[in-house]
């Protein structure tokens, strides 16, 4: 589980680059809240893994029940598992994520001057909206380096593809994040 506050990621991807920023907040033994920019995800750490239990869109929510599982500890070589849920974000509207991860390796990375072991992680999912008869589904792939000391991605390749399921704008892209330092900024 990674320690409270404000954590600072480079971002590439489409010829741009920026920073963004990642808010963590406890909230009860084993609970935490993630934001960043205007997704919020509240999390369950257990022994068995992080668990996705609501993502909120701007002023959509998603509660999954059960909790979406999306890293399963320990992490060992080969290890693999699901990362389905869904949910009701309104009358009539549902979402649904269907996917896969697994565990393709260890890489040992320096996040801000410090050394720091990582497994590789690779996940595919699909994000399915249903609104009234009409569906948009959008394909997410991404390569990422979770370090379990710091209970964080620090670095994250992701691509993106078919619509946007809130708006349903074609969506294509490519997004690199990799972690500035372990030390967060205070909230």
């Amino acid at each position: 589980m990674p320690r409270a506050g404000v954590y600072t990621y480079k971002e590439t991807g489409d010829g741009r680059f920026t920073r963004s920023s990642r808010r963590i907040s406890d909230n009860g033994p084993g609970k935490q809240r993630e934001g960043q920019g205007d997704i919020v995800t509240d999390v369950n750490w257990k022994a068995t893994g992080k668990y996705i239990a609501k993502l909120t869109f701007g002023n959509i929510e998603c509660n999954f029940e059960p909790d979406i599982l999306e890293i399963k500890l320990p992490l060992a070589a080969g290890s693999a598992w699901d990362i389905d849920g869904d949910c009701d974000i309104a009358p009539g509207v549902s979402m649904e994520f269907s996917g896969t991860s697994r565990v393709t390796g260890t890489e040992r990375l320096s996040i801000g001057g410090t050394l720091v072991d990582t497994w590789k992680l690779r996940s595919s999912a699909r994000i399915t909206v249903n609104a009234g008869g009409d569906t948009s589904e959008q394909h997410i792939t991404s390569d990422d380096h979770f370090a379990p000391a710091a209970g964080l991605y620090v670095r994250s390749t992701t691509k993106t593809t078919g619509s946007d399921p809130f708006t349903g704008e074609p969506s294509d892209s490519t997004t690199v994040e990799e972690l500035e330092s372990l030390t967060p900024q205070s909230v």
